[in-house]
């Protein structure tokens, strides 16, 4: 991790033992997290179900807060802001494979929208992903691999809910494998491997479009929460439930009524994105979803707290 980047963490973990101390969050539950989120299955594992409103996570470590951007999305300084300051559950965020097929955080294919680097994720080796500074942040902020985000999240004094969002469409970039079945056995066992080294994968669920991705990652850990994550409700929750997912991933404009009762008496969880609006999360809530990522955890917490 750079130092910069490394600095920013340090102070954010400090402000956060005593923010979350003055809150109760010694005790393993982060400011937002809801009643009974750990005691569903009796192991200390999350539960979904067992909460009476929805999961608020941020979106894509949610480095906004009033509308501005306080930190770069997927970075490390984002997802701690969500958790500490803004009180969110817990966060989402998007990774990816690099040309020598380790795994960073990135949404796009390509980097020149969140960086200073040019060019596509699937031709830089993780060193050089890594030497990649984020866009309009008051102090240097490098692309982190996913290895360095799960540490931070972890040292962290409270367990969040951690959604990883893989990333497999590649639009003009090379697929960083030999082919796109390899790419999605490769980044499902690279998430796998480092949930379980970072020994989060309890509190873990995880995001595709690819059905191989998510079957690899319960070769190497069954714990992670998993939800396909492509089309629209019918097709995803088709493809859980031919496969034994744990629940689907859909845009708000997505869900249907339907889709929602078909879930639920399958007991599939649904999580949606991304509701920023008020009239947005009375849709969400309408539809009693699970988990509702958003770029601003603040204003939806608020929300339920009027």
């Amino acid at each position: 991790m750079h130092l910069a980047s490394s600095r920013i963490v340090s102070l954010l973990l400090v402000a956060a033992t005593g923010v979350l101390a003055a809150c109760g969050g010694s005790d393993g539950k982060a400011p937002g997290w809801p009643e009974g989120a750990l005691d569903g299955q009796g192991d200390s594992r999350v539960s979904w179900r067992a909460t009476e409103r929805p999961w608020i996570i941020g979106h894509r470590g949610s480095g906004k807060q009033n509308g501005a951007q306080i930190f770069p999305e997927n970075t490390i300084p984002a997802l701690l802001q969500a958790i500490q300051v803004q009180g969110a559950i817990g966060v989402e965020f998007d990774v990816a494979l690099t040309s020598d097929q380790q795994v960073v955080l990135m949404h796009d294919p390509h980097v020149d929208r969140t960086t200073e680097c040019t060019g596509c994720i699937s031709e830089m080796t993780l060193e050089e992903a890594q030497a990649c500074r984020t866009r309009d942040a008051a102090e240097e902020i490098f692309v982190p691999s996913l290895a360095d985000a799960l540490a931070a999240l972890a040292a962290l004094p409270v367990r969040p809910l951690i959604m990883v969002d893989t990333k497999i469409g590649m639009d003009d970039c090379p697929i960083p494998a030999d082919s796109a079945e390899e790419q999605e056995t490769l980044l499902g066992r690279g998430v796998a491997e480092a949930l379980v080294d970072a020994g989060v994968d309890d509190i873990a669920a995880v995001q595709a479009q690819g059905a191989t991705l998510l079957a690899e990652l319960r070769q190497v850990t069954p714990r992670p929460i998993t939800l396909f994550a492509k089309g629209g409700m019918d097709e995803a929750l088709g493809v859980a439930e031919q496969h034994g997912f744990a629940g689907v991933a859909v845009g708000l404009e997505r869900l249907e009524e339907g889709g929602i009762e078909r879930a639920r008496d399958g007991g599939r969880l649904v999580d949606t994105f991304v509701v920023n609006a008020p009239v947005d999360l009375s849709f969400a809530v309408y539809y009693d979803v699970d988990v509702i990522e958003t770029d601003d955890p603040t204003d939806l917490l608020e929300s339920f707290r009027d």
